[in-house]
């Protein structure tokens, strides 16, 4: 019972996060178009990321709504925030204060507590991962 709570806690996180950022973007088009192309990113990659990252969001939302595809929502959810992670990180290294185009409060977010907010859903989605796929024990032979 304790795992299938936490599974459902997870899950529902992800939900809101994705729900919340995908919306967000899509709704305020103009200032995500405007934020993607001021983040440092080449002018012909920001034009297709731009509809790229809110379907993305979208479908993991959905794949995290049916308990079949589950897990690959939370692969999909582990696999999108380890790079957004890694390019935060990179260019707060050179900008101390980032515009970040994650949508709502998160653009907000000072550099560092972005970057840990993100790990502690890098975290929560390896949970979710563990939870539904246990890793591999090892069997040692004496």
């Amino acid at each position: 019972m304790k795992k299938k709570n936490g599974l459902y806690i997870i899950t529902l996180s992800l939900i809101l996060l994705f729900g919340y950022t995908s919306t967000t973007k899509i709704v305020d088009y103009e200032a995500f178009k405007e934020e993607m192309n001021s983040a440092g990113i080449n002018n012909a990659h920001a034009a297709t990321l731009i509809w790229i990252i809110p379907v993305y969001e979208l479908i993991i939302v959905f794949l995290l709504m049916i308990k079949k595809t589950r897990l690959a929502g939370l692969y999909g959810s582990l696999f999108f925030l380890l790079p957004a992670t890694a390019y935060i990180i990179i260019l707060s290294a050179n900008e101390p204060i980032l515009k970040c185009a994650c949508g709502g409060f998160l653009e907000q977010m000072p550099s560092v507590t972005h970057i840990f907010f993100n790990l502690l859903f890098i975290l929560i989605s390896i949970a979710g991962i563990w939870i539904i796929k246990p890793p591999v024990k090892l069997i040692h032979s004496v």
